[in-house]
């Protein structure tokens, strides 16, 4: 659990684990010992570590000097090895600057062979990114802008899905908040559901995000590319259309702290899911449909502009298809009262495995005009699935973005 990824080895060749921990002491800490399980065949060596540059091993223990490691300051160790099997961490303690040993050794948590192990996913969408954090209590998705730049105030959103029965579940959410998180070295906790923080003014291209259990392990991580700094519109720049129940993207100034950001789209909040300074990503409200007032305050600021919010759904007879079964899909857009210009809808087919559409591609898109709008700003229309291998399907249909 204490690793990002390790490859694979053999008895000639050299791979590498990297290794984290986090000074949760009230103390700084001027070394590190850590106690590794490896065969006693097993090459070891430190490629390279921060903070703490001098190592030292006696047998399978490694002691690490030459610094200092301020409270929640983290030791990252790239540790080279040439073995079959990959080393594992048994416990570790800190060293105080007498060389004496402070605070509980820590070990990481056992968990059952068969539990799933820490995984991380960097997922890119539209208007924003997610990485997702897979842990045996359940699931843990941070949002972020979609533009981040070297030295940008950025803020986002967490989610905690948490796993287990309606009781246990209680129990994995305690566990998922007593995780935390670095971006790009600087510490965030998970008692909140929404975080702020700058990135450094020099960074290397990404900004890495790492989390860190309890105990002050290295779980999981992700590298969030960046883009090069730009200016920030002086007018705020919003879609001509936005789905209701989807992301907002709202080009302008703004401080990069979405607790001072306030959208609302009609008489319903459009909550900020992740704000840069030129950039804030809002959740779109199902209601109210069709010509609506947009209002954006930022920081006492208040600006207003038109957009048209539609309501997108889609619904069948059942949620299971069989081998050979044809389904009909029902697609009802609404919100298209005095619809002036073409709008397009796309079908979405996140089971291709199990079913197929019989007619207009794998992933159709349908152009809805003007004069196709039905009374009360509706239009719909049916597509058929048909069953390749049966199974639950899972068909999405989405507004395409209008420039």
């Amino acid at each position: 659990m204490a690793s990002l990824l390790a490859t694979s080895a053999t008895a000639q060749s050299t791979s590498y684990l990297p290794l984290g921990f986090k000074n949760l002491e009230g103390q700084a800490a001027s070394g590190l010992v850590v106690e590794l399980d490896a065969p006693s065949s097993c090459n070891l060596r430190v490629e390279r570590s921060n903070r703490l540059t001098e190592s030292s091993w006696e047998g399978r223990t490694l002691r690490l000097t030459g610094g200092q490691v301020d409270r929640r300051d983290s030791v990252r160790i790239l540790l080279a090895f040439s073995c079959f099997r990959t080393p594992e961490v048994r416990e570790w303690w800190w060293l105080g600057a007498d060389g004496q040993r402070f605070g509980s050794k820590r070990k990481l948590r056992k968990l059952p062979d068969d539990t799933p192990a820490v995984s991380s996913l960097l997922e890119e969408r539209s208007a924003f990114q997610v990485i997702g954090f897979t842990t045996p209590e359940g699931r843990i998705e941070m949002n972020l802008p979609h533009d981040l730049s070297a030295g940008d105030q950025i803020s986002g959103t967490f989610d905690f899905l948490a796993t287990g029965s309606e009781r246990e579940q209680g129990r994995a959410l305690g566990i998922l908040r007593s995780y935390s998180l670095e971006v790009a070295g600087v510490d965030l906790r998970l008692l909140h559901d929404t975080w702020t923080t700058r990135l450094p003014a020099e960074l290397p291209g990404i900004a890495e995000v790492t989390l860190w259990d309890i105990t002050g392990a290295l779980i999981g991580g992700a590298a969030v590319p960046l883009v090069e700094p730009q200016a920030a519109s002086e007018l705020y720049r919003i879609p001509r259309f936005t789905q209701g129940g989807d992301a907002l993207v709202v080009r302008g100034r703004f401080d990069g702290d979405l607790a001072n950001t306030a959208i609302t789209i009609g008489d319903a909040a459009a909550p900020v899911l992740a704000e840069s300074p030129r950039t804030a990503v809002a959740l779109a409200p199902r209601r109210p449909v069709g010509p609506v007032e947009i209002r954006i305050v930022e920081a006492g600021t208040t600006a207003v502009g038109q957009l048209r919010n539609v309501d997108v759904q889609v619904s069948a007879p059942k949620s299971t298809i069989t081998t050979g079964e044809r389904i009909d899909l029902k697609i009802e857009v609404s919100g298209l009262e005095g619809l002036e210009q073409p709008l397009r809808i796309e079908l979405i087919n996140h089971t291709l495995v199990l079913a197929h559409f019989l007619e207009h591609g794998l992933q159709p898109t349908f152009e809805i005009q003007p004069a196709d709008v039905q009374a009360g700003g509706r239009y719909t229309l049916t597509v058929s699935l048909e069953g390749s291998q049966g199974g639950t399907f899972d068909v999405e249909a989405r507004l395409v973005p209008t420039p």
